[in-house]
């Protein structure tokens, strides 16, 4: 659980930075060019979110790895105690 956090908030501040670095460059483009990138960079970001909830949220990430795993090793792996 801590890793996934760890990795959003630096995943975050990088985003956000790079966003800053291109300030000057998206604020002298073109608006139909400006509007487009942020509609698109809009998109890409709720639908970042959307799989990142469903997989880390939503426990998917961590079913998918248990049935690799018990398919791999045979055997079924204790429930998890981070689950809730």
């Amino acid at each position: 659980m801590w890793a996934t956090i760890f990795y959003t908030v630096v995943g975050a501040l990088a985003y956000l930075f790079g966003l800053a670095l291109g300030w000057d460059t998206l604020t002298s483009a073109p608006v139909p060019i400006a509007i487009l990138y942020f509609a698109g960079l809009f998109g890409l970001t709720i639908a970042s979110l959307l799989v990142g909830i469903w997989w880390f949220v939503g426990g998917e990430g961590e079913r998918r790895l248990q049935r690799v795993l018990e398919r791999r090793f045979g055997e079924p792996l204790p429930a998890s105690d981070q689950a809730g």
